[in-house]
């Protein structure tokens, strides 16, 4: 059964922070941290994810194309595993 899980949710927001932040000296040690963090969430859970979640990652995703920015390998491997 599909679980909610609001630590991904307040993980996506910090990411998102982060990038308002990106153009600063010292943004990218805290991307790849907040980064980390969500994929060992998604790693947790990602056999009871719900659907909800579909929107709020390819948004997260497109982010990091829109900024140029590599998403961190961690993240990248956690998003590729989830069932959503």
């Amino acid at each position: 059964m599909p679980v909610l899980v609001d630590n991904i949710e307040v993980q996506i927001e910090k990411l998102y922070e982060v990038f308002d932040l990106i153009d600063n000296e010292g943004a990218d040690p805290w991307l790849w941290a907040v980064s980390d963090c969500l994929a060992g969430l998604l790693d947790q859970y990602k056999e009871s994810l719900s659907i909800e979640y579909v929107y709020p990652l390819m948004q997260l995703i497109k982010r990091f194309e829109e900024k140029n920015t590599i998403t961190p390998k961690m993240l990248n491997n956690a998003l590729s595993n989830i069932n959503l």
